[in-house]
């Protein structure tokens, strides 16, 4: 089975996200798109969202984020707000579908990873 890794970020009204996977030979893919959010939190899952939906992201990838507040959301911690509650629906309906962890990861590093 191969590894994978995703990182993802928003800011400045742009989602980005790369996947890169491990299978004999490494393969990354990458993109880079607008978003329009109220809050750098919504910004941050419609990206998430949006990477979750990918055909590129395998079953079981480690999923790396620097956003505390969204994984504590996702893992029952913290409610959402109201205006978040469909995406953080969406965002942990997807993490089941392809088994995906998510783990926290500085932000410095996530910035490393996406080339910013």
């Amino acid at each position: 089975m191969a590894m994978a890794i995703a990182w993802f970020s928003a800011k400045d009204g742009n989602g980005i996200y790369k996947i890169a996977i491990e299978d004999g030979k490494p393969a990354v893919h990458s993109a880079l798109f607008p978003v329009i959010a109220r809050n750098a939190n919504e910004a941050d899952y419609l990206t998430l969202i949006r990477l979750l939906s990918d055909s590129c992201l395998p079953e079981g990838a480690t999923v790396l984020t620097a956003n505390k507040l969204l994984v504590k959301q996702l893992e029952g911690g913290l409610k959402a707000s109201p205006q978040l509650k469909q995406a953080k629906q969406r965002a942990r309906k997807l993490m089941k579908q392809k088994r995906v962890k998510l783990v926290l990861m500085p932000r410095d590093e996530i910035v490393v990873q996406l080339g910013g």
